[in-house]
């Protein structure tokens, strides 16, 4: 009899004249119990995350020519520090599935992914179906297994150490490393929502594929089974493993992939991690197709996918976009909003307002009293800074005249492109004033001025002074409200010049 039958049981067969009622009671309390722990598990699962642990789930975009077939899940990132996972996930979402359904999730344990680390307060790869309930990350477990019921095959990312071997060669190849393996908690197991499966049939299926397009013999994949549930295992710790509670609790087949963290770079595992994916799929039933895998195109996508043009801003409500470097004038207690980024690649971007809420900040309104910055990360490296500076006065508006054509308002933080003159009208400051004092740092005005106000004059590229330009390069400029003292700016905006006037 299951727990189901059970409990159905023991409910429906309560009864007070029965002479085993206190029997019947005890187990009519347990029950009680159990349900009580269902329902209070669903409720923790259905509680949202702080953003700081938040998590995202991507579909791969269907193919024209589609067809239904089994639904798969990827997981990246539950260790932080290895990037091979997280990264390729994240680049196989530019793939496309013509059978079945591909869901992924790039970065599981963001925080970890943030840090660089492993794990932050745990390792969550190690409190699968033991939460500890006081740690976030224990939170972000049960929203995960609540989800992971929807999918019929699960297979996690990794970057493991050194070369896994099943038989001892030297230190970095060995059974107990597990670079370039594909990790199984046993051969069969019985209770699957499949039925009874041949999990080695699988992965040796899957490695068997990979491994016919790896030319790199030291590169080749090996099965691994980890052997999680027999008493002699030598990875008792995986017990407490996704893999093996996705196997052993809900009865979905699931699979590591570990590339190793000796391959010559981020490239390797990348790739790697790619001909997994795109091997498993086949093997259960569907049809991946990832975007390219050789290394040329994954050194592209990883350097392409760091760039960030701009960030999408808002102070007191108005929007700007404004540069991943540039600097903000504000008044004490100006609310600020980072709403988005500049990059084709949205997913892995974080922002943090220093000083305010947690280091992911995105999309969250904070007000700020005192100077402070905003970090941008993509995943762990920082990729923009942008200051943030008090002022009694902040400059709100520049009214610019650019090439010839009509003035046009631009917010603090803004860009414009110049590509022959410009002339610099009024400025708006927070208190509704205009005449402050306006100078662009890189132009003298003909006869000079002892107060730098350039205001009104037809500027030209020909003009400027690139030793005064952001980073020496003759390529942007700033344009600067200035209050009373000439020299303290209270706001400013920027001028990108056409790279043929670069120095």
């Amino acid at each position: 009899m299951n727990k189901a039958q059970y409990v159905s049981y023991g409910i429906g067969s309560f009864s007070f004249q029965s002479h085993h009622v206190l029997r019947r009671l005890g187990v009519l309390l347990a029950c009680f119990g159990i349900i009580l722990g269902i329902s209070q598990s669903v409720q923790a699962a259905n509680q949202p995350l702080p953003p700081e642990w938040h998590f995202d789930v991507y579909p791969v975009p269907r193919a024209t020519e589609w067809q239904p077939g089994p639904k798969i899940l990827f997981v990246g990132g539950i260790h932080g520090d290895e990037s091979g996972g997280h990264r390729s996930a994240a680049y196989a979402l530019q793939g496309s599935v013509s059978r079945g359904d591909v869901h992924i999730i790039p970065y599981i344990n963001r925080q970890a992914v943030i840090m660089h680390r492993r794990g932050v307060n745990v390792d969550m790869n190690r409190i699968f179906g033991e939460p500890k309930p006081d740690l976030p990350e224990s939170a972000v477990v049960r929203k995960l297994s609540a989800l992971m019921q929807n999918y019929d095959y699960i297979l996690t990312l990794h970057d493991g150490s050194g070369y896994y071997s099943p038989t001892y060669q030297n230190s970095d190849r060995n059974p107990m490393r597990y670079g370039q393996s594909h990790i199984i908690d046993t051969e069969h197991y019985s209770r699957t929502k499949h039925g009874d499966m041949c999990l080695r049939c699988v992965a040796d299926d899957v490695v068997s594929k990979v491994n016919a397009e790896i030319a790199d013999q030291n590169h080749h994949f090996h099965v691994n089974n980890t052997k999680t549930g027999e008493s002699g295992t030598i990875h008792v710790e995986q017990r407490a493993s996704l893999t093996y509670y996705a196997l052993t609790k809900l009865g979905i087949p699931a699979f590591c992939s570990e590339a190793s963290k000796m391959l010559p770079d981020l490239r390797h595992r990348v790739r790697y991690h790619l001909k997994v994916m795109q091997a498993f799929v086949d093997t259960v039933g569907g049809e991946l197709m990832t975007p390219p895998d050789d290394l040329e195109s994954i050194g592209w996508y990883l350097e392409d996918t760091k760039r960030l043009e701009h960030v999408e801003i808002a102070i007191n409500g108005l929007a700007r976009r404004v540069l991943p470097w540039g600097r903000l004038y504000l008044l004490p207690g100006d609310t600020v909003e980072v709403l988005g980024f500049g990059n084709r690649e949205h997913h892995g971007w974080t922002a943090d307002i220093l000083g305010v809420g947690s280091n992911v900040d995105t999309a969250i309104p904070f007000a700020v009293t005192q100077e402070s910055r905003i970090v941008i990360r993509k995943e762990h490296e920082v990729q923009g800074e942008i200051r943030l500076h008090m002022t009694e006065n902040p400059t709100v508006e520049f009214a610019l005249s650019v090439d010839g054509a009509p003035p046009i308002k631009l917010r603090q933080g803004e860009v414009v492109v110049m590509s022959n003159t410009l002339v610099i009208g009024e400025a708006l400051s927070r208190s509704g004033s205009t005449g402050d004092i306006v100078n662009f740092s890189g132009y003298v005005p003909p006869g000079g001025s002892p107060i730098p106000d350039d205001r009104h004059y037809l500027i030209t590229t020909e003009e400027l002074d690139w030793r005064y330009s952001v980073n020496k390069r003759g390529l942007l400029y700033r344009v600067q409200g200035l209050a009373s003292d000439h020299r303290t700016s209270t706001g400013e905006v920027y001028i990108q010049i056409l790279d043929r006037h670069g120095k």
